[in-house]
């Protein structure tokens, strides 16, 4: 897999964020790239915009900031601090204090005054602190900012490491190619809901992104593949990426196995009402997939006169399916930004080697409701994940699990903004042989202070 994604980076430089929103069936069109761009499935910056005003508590740098920005450069930077604990039930009642912050470094090649249709991506972030993920008992994570960057080796610890590096080079405005060091976790985005790699929405993983897509797609990894966009209405990317996840080590030794990811976001009105889909789908392949259902196996290790090892038989493939959707019941008649609709998440994976079968999570949102807060932000919603039945997940009394969220983002000044977070969740740990302490129903609560800098 290693040599595919070297061949991506040296043949294509390039990353699915920036799509271009042009009709690119008209071929009277002229090739421009400075056309309207809207996020693609991998939500990024794309085209930078030097219209849009500095925002962030440094302001403008005396004018510098506008004048990158109209150079095709954007240097973002962010800071969030958040205290979350759990108020009754869990495991065990108890407050922590968790931070992340992020770097991230974009580039227009058009306006730099090189080559059209070409964008640019370095991305770094970081986690400190501690966090209430097994205190609460549920099997979906109550703070998704606990997860990334997501190292192996260095969960629940303080950890920095390169998130992205990749680049985008459209040769059409309908066809572009990617590759590189890709960042996974501004994928499924949804209006409402919002994604991973998000802090402004929920705070429980459910909410953010299906997670029956854990299993096969990796957060930080060598990837590559192309973006089409056969109308103005409807995008595609197709993705091939290693299996393993990179974050935190040498993403060259992490050559197990390959995913392969295809996401299609289409909209359109429905009762005139606007609307959007995003449908995804996954397989991975050429690694050794925990084969749920099957008992373990015996296997002697040979000539040693040791003892017996046990180990879980293997699937060399696994796949999963996902779709998130919104609809946008109300739009301020002066100010699109400001919406609130309706939204939902669906997926369903192979219950052989996903320890998820399915995930739901609906709900409603929206951002300036209130004349006199026309950038807060707010959310309610209900998430449930349904494990697979197969052993040994029964055995651990990993059962079904439904939670509620609800949350209100406050814009405190331009660049700062504080979150009031409250969770109740129905834990997936119930009662099983191998089990001996079940966790209580959970109301976790917590204050987030996003700072963009």
């Amino acid at each position: 897999m290693n040599h595919l994604c070297i061949a991506f980076l040296l043949l294509f430089l390039v990353v699915p964020r920036a799509v271009l929103a042009t009709d690119a069936a008209d071929p009277d069109e002229p090739l421009s790239y400075s056309e309207e761009l809207f996020d693609g499935p991998f939500e990024g910056a794309g085209s930078i915009d030097e219209t849009v005003s500095p925002t962030g508590i440094t302001g403008d740098w005396g004018g510098t900031r506008t004048w990158l920005l109209e150079r095709g450069v954007e240097l973002s930077a962010d800071l969030t601090q958040g205290v979350q604990g759990v108020m009754d039930g869990g495991f065990d009642e108890e407050a922590e204090y968790l931070g992340s912050s992020e770097l991230i470094l974009d580039v227009d090649s058009e306006k730099l005054g090189l080559w059209p249709g070409g964008f640019a991506r370095i991305a770094a972030e970081g986690r400190f602190g501690n966090d209430v993920l097994g205190e609460a008992g549920s099997l979906s994570p109550v703070n998704n900012d606990a997860l990334f960057p997501a190292d192996p080796d260095r969960a629940g610890e303080s950890v920095f490491a390169i998130t992205e590096m990749t680049a985008t080079q459209f040769l059409t405005p309908w066809l572009g190619f990617f590759g590189g060091l890709v960042n996974t976790t501004s994928g499924d985005a949804n209006g409402y809901a919002g994604f991973a790699r998000s802090n402004e929405y929920f705070q429980n993983t459910s909410f953010l992104l299906s997670t029956v897509a854990m299993r096969i797609v990796p957060s930080i990894t060598l990837g590559g593949g192309f973006v089409v966009i056969p109308f103005d209405w409807l995008v595609g990317t197709f993705t091939f990426m290693n299996t393993e996840e990179s974050a935190g080590s040498d993403p060259f030794d992490t050559e197990d196995g390959v995913t392969f990811v295809t996401e299609w976001a289409a909209t359109h009105d429905m009762l005139e009402l606007p609307v959007r889909h995003v449908v995804s789908f996954g397989i991975g392949f050429d690694n050794d997939f925990f084969r749920l259902g099957d008992l373990p196996r015996l296997e002697f290790p040979p000539d040693d006169g040791g003892p017996p090892e046990s180990k879980f038989s293997t699937k060399d493939e696994s796949w999963a399916f996902w779709y998130n959707g919104q609809v946008d019941v109300w739009t301020h008649s002066e100010n699109e930004e400001r919406k609130s609709g309706l939204f939902l998440r669906f997926g369903y994976a192979d219950d052989e080697t996903n320890p998820i079968e399915w995930n739901l999570a609906v709900g409603v949102g929206g951002m300036g409701v209130f004349d006199v807060r026309p950038r807060d932000r707010f959310g309610i919603g209900v998430y449930h994940l349904e494990p697979s039945d197969n052993f040994p997940l029964p055995q651990l009394g990993v059962e079904e699990e439904t939670g509620f969220e609800a949350f209100y983002n406050a814009e405190l000044w331009p660049g700062v903004n504080l979150t009031a977070d409250l969770q109740y969740i129905d834990s997936a740990f119930g009662k099983g042989r191998l089990v001996t302490e079940t966790p209580d129903n959970a109301w976790v609560g917590g204050l987030r202070l996003r700072i963009e800098l």
